[in-house]
């Protein structure tokens, strides 16, 4: 029988996390501190459904979500824990302004992304993250000190039960 479960945002701050430029095709990678309601017992386990970006440099961006700290690992697939990605291509519509003027702003809903972090259940003192790179697919570069905000909006506890690939 499915839990009915939470919905928690999680929140990476402008100025925080995702400082720096990006040239196109280029990743980098953050772990962001997972709320308590996700982290309890260090199970770290969500359903992601929605994410929004609000970013002073309308672009394509990408997001990849892995369950450690380690991220991509080119040549050791085998290390590699991908969960999932999503894309934000302006060609597709995405990136709005509001009066041509300002910060542009990305949404997805209806995303079912699972999400665990095999670093948070193997060592719980560590605490739980968020494990994601930020991909620029666009032409032309982040800005260094541009605006940047990512938020998942909505991230379902109801798969605490959910088994795992690899967990």
């Amino acid at each position: 029988m499915p839990q009915s479960g939470m919905r928690e945002r999680v929140i990476a701050p402008s100025g925080t996390y995702f400082v720096g430029a990006l040239t196109q095709n280029a990743g980098m990678f953050q772990r962001i501190p997972l709320p308590e309601s996700i982290a309890a017992g260090r199970h770290a386990r969500c359903l992601i459904e929605s994410l929004q970006i609000v970013s002073a440099d309308q672009g394509d961006w990408d997001l990849w979500f892995w369950s450690n700290q380690a991220g991509q690992i080119p040549g050791d697939p085998a290390s590699e824990h991908f969960l999932g990605r999503w894309g934000f291509a302006v060609a597709g519509g995405d990136g709005k302004q509001i009066g041509s003027t300002g910060n542009f702003y990305y949404y997805i809903d209806g995303l079912r992304i699972f999400y665990h972090d095999s670093d948070a259940r193997n060592n719980p003192s560590a605490g739980a993250f968020l494990n994601v790179t930020l991909v620029s697919r666009s032409a032309i570069n982040k800005s260094a000190a541009g605006f940047f905000f990512l938020r998942l909006c909505r991230c379902s506890t109801a798969v605490a039960q959910r088994t795992f690939p690899g967990s």
